[in-house]
């Protein structure tokens, strides 16, 4: 079951190989592209290959590299403005911020765990992406965590021919520190992965719009009552 806003993708534009992994652009038809706030539950989660593990539960990470990394990030509110395909910033140690955000989503060759441990508990941000290339279609959607929960994402290098592709990013990890009644501009989390890994990046460069969770609950609630 595919979940989030769904959007045309006319063409892949172009494919590279980058030093970290292979980058593809996409072509994306309309105007307006938004991702869709789910809070993260066991079914939203798994529309977009990933499993969710409540406090106190476990699971079995499956590593074809044995090595992996846990990493203390913290993410500014407007890191996912940053971006990072222009040629131009490649190689300044001071990079310029976009007035908006773009989809740059991924997967790669090994496990990723995303855990949401900011010491003031705000929820933490995962976008996601499902891609049809047969299809030519993306879902779109942004999964915020609770506080204590995490995000499992299985290792996926790249397949030949595959019906779809799970996608994932967390640069918009802040995303809760734009509402109104926070006064953080930084959010802490906790990560697995494998700093060495090779990823397989999506992209494109419109604009997109991410709505607060709380934004989409009361549309939602709105419409039931209508």
């Amino acid at each position: 079951m595919s979940m989030g806003h769904v959007y045309d993708v006319p063409k892949e534009i172009a494919t590279i190989q980058a030093h970290w992994g292979e980058q593809t652009q996409l072509a994306f038809g309309g105007n307006s592209f938004e991702f869709m706030p789910l809070k993260a539950t066991p079914e939203t989660a798994a529309a977009f290959g990933m499993t969710l593990l409540k406090a106190r539960q476990a699971i079995e990470v499956q590593a074809t590299q044995k090595k992996l990394s846990q990493i203390k990030y913290q993410y500014g509110m407007l890191a996912g403005h940053f971006f990072p395909y222009d040629p131009t910033q490649i190689n300044l140690a001071a990079k310029t911020l976009y007035p908006f955000v773009v989809t740059d989503l991924e997967h790669h060759d090994f496990p990723h765990v995303f855990a949401s441990t900011d010491p003031n508990q705000l929820p933490l941000v995962i976008s996601a992406g499902r891609y049809f290339p047969k299809d030519r279609k993306i879902y779109l959607a942004d999964l915020w965590v609770e506080h204590g929960d995490a995000l499992y994402i299985p290792e996926m290098p790249k397949q030949v021919a595959p019906e779809f592709i799970d996608l994932h990013n967390n640069r918009n990890a802040a995303l809760a520190c734009w509402k109104g009644e926070s006064d953080q501009s930084t959010i802490h989390m906790h990560t697995l992965l494998d700093p060495k890994g090779y990823f397989y990046w999506f992209w494109n460069a419109c604009p997109t719009i991410h709505p607060q969770l709380t934004a989409f609950e009361t549309a939602e609630l709105d419409r039931e009552i209508a």
